[in-house]
């Protein structure tokens, strides 16, 4: 049956049976002049049947629509509620918005070279930025490094009167990112004093100033309460392919918590792992059956972010007796929730976790031809990433002994000034002693 206006033209494909196959012999342009549909024998008794249960479906959801849309009609409280759900579905819109618009602000401040005029102010406030400086002139500019940090060029102080110190925005505890377009993060002073010196005029220097510990303390404590996701471990037992990896999963604070037979360690229990449908878990879908032999305590469902709400998804997955929903994110990099992902007074009853788009396209093109039998347990401490202690700060009297100790262990420099040695000096003697 071809469904159209009056007027418009469909274009059927004709097929001519040649033996037990039907070959394409050509097309045929079909314009609806009247009346509005036209209706088709069937080819077969088994076509006929598909057609007429495809006609009773398509009769029971118009009735359904019309029913469900009579009853809105007719229901005050229900219009009620379903607008008190469209402005809350639209404050939480807008409320990630308003986060995104500021974290992207936040990002942009902080990976933006800072002009020297609004340094003083974000030292002040403690904020984390980076900001560029140039040498245009051979010779010393007074700089030196903490020899107490490995693996960084952190400045320990500056010389007096000399260029580095004239500039008036690099101060001790500064890190040397970048030389003309070189990536220094990770080299210490003496890799950055060899790179300084095969470098070109004008050398410019990009410095990052980390955030204050009095800021991220009260970052922190502005964040307290419930975290916003707590990491689990999603590891495979089945198929061969996927077996023993582990794919950490980002917990939803609006979740329940897995349940303790399925996270404890020593008692991890084998669930299947199976697709909603459709794939994004936003209508309601038949649940997955067990079978005789079924080792599985369970099913958990698989579904794509977007095209509804995550607490619209986990309904879904609740009514099909799942067990816990992962959600495969569809942007890249760490599959996280955000803080205001859904408004604090919804709650799900099953674990809601969140994956990375790269991670979970993965198991989706696996799961496809292959059946899964998993296992979500809390994340161990040794996967749990540790930041970096900060480097000590040396005392002056520290300081003078590190520079004695280097010195007797370095050859003789010609023209180096006092007692400092090139790594400290940096460009202060080092850069002397190679301009003679």
């Amino acid at each position: 049956m071809i469904s159209g206006p009056v007027g418009s033209v469909a274009v059927l494909p004709l097929f001519k049976p040649t033996g037990s196959v039907h070959i394409l012999s050509g097309f045929a342009r079909v314009e609806i002049l009247s009346p509005k549909e036209l209706e088709f024998e069937p080819a077969t008794v088994q076509r006929e049947e598909e057609v007429v249960v495809w006609l009773e479906a398509k009769a029971r959801w118009k009735a359904e629509q019309e029913a469900c849309e009579l009853e809105i009609a007719n229901n005050k409280e229900l219009q009620e509620r379903l607008e008190t759900e469209r402005r809350v579905k639209e404050a939480q819109a807008q409320r990630e918005r308003e986060i995104m618009e500021k974290t992207n602000k936040e990002e942009y401040e902080r990976t933006r070279m800072t002009p020297h005029n609004m340094i003083a102010g974000k030292r002040r406030d403690g904020l984390e930025f980076r900001y560029e400086v140039e040498f245009a002139t051979r010779g010393p500019i007074g700089l030196n490094w903490d020899l107490n940090t490995r693996g960084k060029a952190i400045v320990s102080h500056l010389d007096q009167k000399l260029p580095a110190e004239r500039i008036n925005v690099i101060a001790p505890r500064d890190h040397l990112i970048a030389l003309n377009g070189i990536d220094t993060s990770k080299m210490g002073p003496q890799e950055a004093v060899d790179v300084y010196l095969g470098s070109s005029l004008p050398r410019k220097l990009v410095f990052l100033v980390e955030i204050s510990a009095e800021r991220a303390a009260a970052k922190a404590a502005a964040n307290a309460g419930p975290q916003a996701v707590v990491n689990w471990t999603l590891a495979f037992s089945t198929p061969d392919v996927l077996s023993g990896w582990e794919v950490r999963l980002h917990l939803a604070k609006w979740s329940a918590p897995p349940e303790s037979n399925m996270a404890n360690d020593n008692s991890r229990r084998l669930m299947r792992l199976a697709f909603t449908t459709p794939i994004t878990g936003c209508n309601p879908f038949p649940a997955v059956p067990s079978l005789a032999d079924d080792e599985a305590a369970g099913v958990v469902y698989l579904a794509y972010r977007g095209g509804c709400s995550f607490i619209d998804k986990a309904n879904t997955v609740q009514a099909a007796n799942g067990q816990a929903l992962l959600v495969v994110n569809n942007v890249k990099g760490d599959g996280r929730f955000k803080p205001a992902t859904v408004s604090i007074d919804e709650h799900v009853d099953i674990p809601v976790t969140l994956m990375s788009k790269l991670d979970g396209e993965l198991i989706m093109s696996v799961l496809e031809h292959k059946e899964a039998l998993i296992r979500i347990y809390e994340e161990r401490p040794d996967q749990i990433s540790t930041s970096l202690e900060e480097p000590k700060r040396l005392t002056n009297q520290e300081l003078v002994v590190a520079r004695r100790r280097i010195h007797k262990k370095l050859p003789a420099t010609p023209k180096a000034s006092g007692f400092l040695p090139p790594v400290l000096l940096f460009w202060s003697s080092a850069v002397a002693a190679r301009s003679g």
